[in-house]
């Protein structure tokens, strides 16, 4: 993870995971499921790790990974959509009316704060 600007204030530097789209930002996620509690960890090859406790059957650990997402930021799930990889472990979200450097400094926190979703 990279962290804030010196100086900068709320300015959260560049991630190989997140970038500004058309009226939202787009995550690039890798979705591990079967784990013992949901969570954010880190990076894994240039997308955001997540640990999901659903299984991977039938959208069950997408949908809990877009939970994840959604309870980190503070949006509704219904704000997130998947733009890419429904059945795959690589995903690409869309978060509709968020802004990419606090999306960037909410996820960073949490992955450093090591606290579950």
């Amino acid at each position: 993870m990279t962290s804030r600007r010196a100086g900068s204030g709320d300015v959260a530097e560049p991630v190989p995971w997140a970038r500004a789209v058309d009226g939202g930002v787009a995550l690039m996620v890798f979705v591990q499921p079967g784990a013992s509690r949901s969570s954010i960890v880190g990076e894994h090859d240039g997308a955001l790790r997540i640990r999901v406790a659903a299984p991977r059957e039938r959208g069950r650990a997408t949908a809990e990974a877009v939970r994840v997402i959604a309870d980190t930021v503070g949006v509704s799930r219904s704000a997130i959509s998947v733009e890419r990889g429904a059945v795959s472990r690589h995903k690409m979200l869309r978060i509709g009316g968020a802004a990419l450097d606090e999306v960037i400094c909410l996820v960073e926190s949490v992955v450093r704060g090591g606290a579950a979703r």
